[in-house]
């Protein structure tokens, strides 16, 4: 059974080297998160209100100045333990690099997309009825009415017209569609430049993971399905490709 114990900061392997002034930098950008939109709870139970004080206190002078200090007068670390010999497993954060352009042009013609201006949060407040509670996202139509957001194959048709504009654009749709799912990457310009791009909302449907389409339809054994396996057979079969990706 896994359980959680309190430790010491001291405890922390290579706490006293870590770059707390960039960890500080990061946990004060959630002061940026739009006001209608709200975080859900975790497994835990930590309600995301909870931290909307210490947000403010990141920006401050003084937390500036001492960020090791900021987290350790703050903050508690807790270390996952359990007692029945098992190894835990620990994923990482993962920003693949692509190649791009700001403006449309050439080999680049896949656009990475801003936030719609019509996308809207949506939670009981607003809520209409008819959308199951996994939407948390939903579209404000023109008359004010809210309902479903237009999905991957209406967007890639064009559905979206000038509600939402061009960050920059990439060569490929297949790493365009990988970018959306991991929720982040770094574009590299060719004046040698790097833009990092992260996720700022989505359109609300359910998440169709299409590894898994494929290995329902043969296409690929359950053993060999990854990233890469994935990737390898969009790229064998241009024809299908889009198809399936719509289906996410």
């Amino acid at each position: 059974m896994w359980t959680l114990r309190s430790i010491e900061f001291g405890d922390l392997p290579g706490w006293a080297d870590d770059d707390h002034f960039s960890a500080l930098s990061a946990f004060a950008l959630q002061a940026l998160k739009p006001s209608d939109e709200s975080y859900r709870h975790g497994a835990l139970g930590v309600a995301p209100d909870s931290f909307t004080k210490l947000v403010k206190l990141a920006d401050d002078k003084s937390a500036r100045k001492a960020p090791r200090r900021f987290f350790e007068q703050n903050f508690t670390p807790f270390a996952l333990t359990n007692n029945e010999g098992r190894l835990g497993q620990v994923t990482a954060f993962y920003e693949p690099a692509v190649d791009a352009q700001i403006e449309r042009g050439g080999e680049f013609q896949t656009p990475l997309l801003r936030r719609p201006d019509d996308l809207l949060p949506l939670d009981s407040s607003n809520r209409p009825k008819g959308i199951d509670d996994t939407y948390r996202f939903g579209r404000k139509r023109d008359d004010g009415s809210i309902g479903t957001y237009f999905d991957r194959s209406q967007i890639n048709a064009g559905a979206l017209g000038a509600r939402a504009s061009a960050i920059a654009y990439v060569k490929d749709p297949i790493e365009a569609f990988f970018i959306h799912i991991q929720g982040a990457a770094r574009l590299k310009l060719a004046d040698g430049s790097i833009i990092r791009i992260t996720y700022d909302g989505k359109s609300g449907h359910p998440f169709t993971p299409i590894g898994k389409l494929l290995i329902q339809r043969g296409e690929i054994n359950a053993g060999d399905i990854s990233m890469q396996s994935i990737k390898a057979w969009l790229g064998a079969h241009p024809d299908r490709a889009m198809a399936l990706m719509e289906e996410n």
